[in-house]
This record gives C-alpha cells, sequence and structure tokens, in this order.
C-alpha cells in the first residue's frame, strides 16, 4: 500500500508546477527540479524501503538504475531513463538522475541531469 501512495505522490505532481519550478545549474548547464513531501508517521527507515520497492516497481531493473542506497544516512540515488513517444517517427528517452533523501515524516527529492536522446523508429 505504501508502494502505491508514494508512486501516485510521484505522479500527481503538476506538470505546470513541475515547469515553473525546474531550476538551471549554471555549472552544469542542466534542470534541475526539487520537491519536499510530508509523510507524517513514516520513519526515515521506512520511507526508505517503500522507495526502495516503487523504484523495483517503477524501472525495468533496480539494480541496474540504483547507484547508491545508503539506509544509514538516508539516501538513494537513481540513474534512469523514461521512454517518450511523441509521434509516428520519433521517439527517445529522458536520461535523469533522481536523488532521494529520507528524514523521519519526510522525503526529499530531486530529479536532475535531464537529457533528451531522440531515436528514429526502425534506425
Amino acid at each position: 500500500m505504501q508502494n502505491i501512495l508514494l508512486f501516485f505522490t510521484f505522479l500527481s505532481i503538476p506538470l505546470v508546477t513541475f515547469s515553473q519550478e525546474l531550476k538551471l545549474n549554471p555549472e552544469t548547464e542542466l534542470y534541475s527540479f526539487t520537491q519536499v513531501m510530508s509523510e507524517e508517521g513514516k520513519t526515515k527507515d521506512q520511507l526508505f524501503n517503500s522507495s526502495k520497492e516503487w523504484i523495483a516497481l517503477t524501472y525495468k531493473s533496480a539494480n541496474n538504475v540504483i547507484q547508491s542506497a545508503d539506509k544509514e544516512n538516508g539516501t538513494i540515488i537513481v540513474k534512469g531513463s523514461i521512454r517518450i513517444v511523441s509521434g509516428l517517427l520519433v521517439d527517445g528517452n529522458i536520461m535523469h538522475t533522481l536523488i532521494l533523501n529520507f528524514k523521519d515524516n519526510k522525503i526529499k527529492f530531486t530529479v536532475t541531469d535531464f537529457v533528451y536522446i531522440a531515436r528514429q523508429n526502425g534506425i
């Protein structure tokens, strides 16, 4: 149940809000988005475990995308991609880094390092 709630919480971020809060990092010239979610009554460890389960269900292989998972410090770093289908001829992937930080009752997540890789169908 926690996985479902966490998943829908991530999905419930309105696109308008997301686009308004994207920030450009002048050093890397890449965009990032950060949000803090309250999860009252949940310990850091519970949030960490629920997030690992969400990652396993959301990405094809949690083992391939999780770059770091430090339960003691309450941090998970994921490098993954989202497939985008934009029409009949062009599709691609948006590569990204997801950084999750946990404290009791709170999750801070940052999505950064967006890179769009376009592919032509059949190539």
